[in-house]
């Protein structure tokens, strides 16, 4: 047995081991909410249940809710999937319980994975918007048992979707099931209506519409399961990318043989005619050179420890966010030797700069696309950066560690540059204080003066240039 082929086993028998301890933690949880549900049930009945009102994301809200099933849908080989129809993108933040539609969203899918052996579970989201009031409609079909329609009544007087059928009539909804019968999977569904947020969520980023670092991009999917090649294919679509999408690993395969180009793929991990490791080897045996992305089960390390085949792995049930980092992050990797290459024309990037200048440098920067690209030039150099992904965690950091330099981006979740330099300003020693560089996207003149005012040295403008990272070590004593 070749050692390739001993870690290979080594990585699924441990891969095997985390996704047991993974659905028995998930059980527990899970066993957990539902003597929750119990007791909000008798609260309920005696009156005593109030729902909260205030803005939250529904999108973060409705992706986060297959969170605590995931691990045991994987293990029944079950595909989860989020879709969402009209305006859903457009509202932002809405007003409402944010934890009791987490719940409600959380026991039909639940109750979905149980009765489900084979197939999928699909979580729809419609929207309409009038007079700044949206109308919300969650639906959440299943491939499983299915019931016949005399005994639908009798589906709510379980805990779960007991509770769940209370908490929809508090938010003046209707908790109702359907079914074509025995063997034919199940529908449950419930409309609400919620007021638009006057105030944004302030963790909500940007991902409607067309995205400058996805745009033009051709994206090809792989994945015999067509609900999710459709969400992915939509998905990529609407950032401007140019997907291509087929069910059929041999496809694919002949694309690539006929030299079709792509600029990244993703391949889904379960597939009837070769896995994705397969298909990403026999890609790779093909001359194929852009970033493989593997879309596989939630908690699974299944890259069969080949490592390098892959650029990143997106797990099942896709989010925006993730999907957007991922893409973003593996297109980044690819330009970032086109980058050093250009800077190379203009200057000498030299390995032995950290030796002859050292500094501790921090990164704020929550595009993961951007953390790379600085790092590796900064890496290119010798050093070796900190990276915080937001305003907060850069002053944190500053806190725990005295840095000499902090590339800090000015647009931030959470906490943005400016208001971040403050805080270092105010809160760190004057022997301890770092020279901060500011990062933003327009550099005019009053965006300086912004900079400037909050306790930035300096400021340079985005996509980053290695001359200009050079001057503010340079620049940093």
């Amino acid at each position: 047995m070749t050692e390739q082929k001993k870690t290979g086993d080594n990585s699924e028998i441990l891969a095997q081991e985390l996704a047991r301890r993974e659905a028995e933690l998930s059980q527990r949880e899970l066993e957990i909410a539902r003597r929750e549900s119990e007791l909000d049930l008798r609260m309920i009945e005696a009156g005593g249940m109030t729902l909260a009102s205030r803005p939250f994301d529904l999108r973060e809200c409705v992706e986060s809710a297959p969170d605590l099933v995931s691990a045991r849908a994987s293990e029944k080989r079950i595909d989860i999937a989020i879709l969402f129809e009209g305006d859903v993108p457009a509202l932002r933040a809405i007003v409402g319980d944010p934890i009791r539609l987490r719940q409600v969203l959380l026991n039909l899918l639940s109750n979905a994975v149980k009765f489900t052996e084979m197939g999928e579970v699909l979580l729809v989201v419609t929207s309409s918007l009038r007079d700044q009031i949206a109308g919300l409609t969650f639906t959440v079909r299943d491939t499983g048992v299915g019931f016949s329609p005399e005994s639908a009544d009798s589906l709510f007087r379980g805990p779960g979707l007991g509770i769940s059928k209370r908490l929809v009539e508090l938010m003046g909804g209707k908790l109702e099931a359907y079914s074509e019968g025995p063997g034919k999977g199940s529908t449950f569904m419930f409309t609400i209506r919620a007021p638009i947020a006057q105030l944004t969520v302030q963790s909500q980023r940007e991902l409607d519409g067309t995205q400058p670092g996805l745009s033009g991009k051709r994206v090809l999917i792989i994945d015999d399961n067509e609900t999710n090649r459709s969400i992915l294919f939509a998905q990529a679509e609407k950032w401007g990318m140019i997907p291509r999408g087929t069910g059929l690993s041999f496809e694919a395969i002949q694309w690539i043989k006929n030299e079709d180009i792509f600029d990244i793929a993703i391949l889904d991990m379960h597939m009837p005619e070769m896995n994705g490791i397969e298909l990403a080897r026999r890609i790779r045996r093909h001359g194929a050179k852009f970033p493989l992305v593997l879309f596989g089960s939630t908690g699974r390390h299944e890259t069969g420890g080949d490592e390098s085949l892959f650029a990143a792995r997106l797990s099942k049930p896709i989010k925006q966010s993730k999907l957007f980092d991922t893409l973003e992050a593996a297109l980044a990797d690819n330009k970032v030797e086109r980058v050093e290459r250009r800077s190379l024309d203009r200057i000498i990037l030299d390995p032995e700069t950290a030796s002859r200048h050292p500094l501790r440098i921090l990164i704020a920067e929550d595009k993961p696309a951007n953390q790379k690209l600085i790092s590796r030039l900064l890496a290119q150099m010798g050093y070796r950066p900190d990276v915080a992904s937001n305003g907060l965690e850069a002053a944190d950091a500053s806190r725990r560690g005295a840095y000499d330099l902090i590339f800090m981006d000015v647009q931030m979740p959470e906490m943005d540059g400016l208001e971040a330099a403050r805080v270092i300003r105010r809160e760190m020693s004057q022997e301890n204080q770092p020279r901060i560089v500011a990062m933003t996207a327009k550099l005019t003149r009053g965006d300086r003066e912004l900079c400037l005012a909050a306790g930035m040295n300096d400021c340079i403008s985005k996509p980053i240039k290695a001359l200009e990272l050079l001057d503010a070590l340079e620049q940093t004593r």
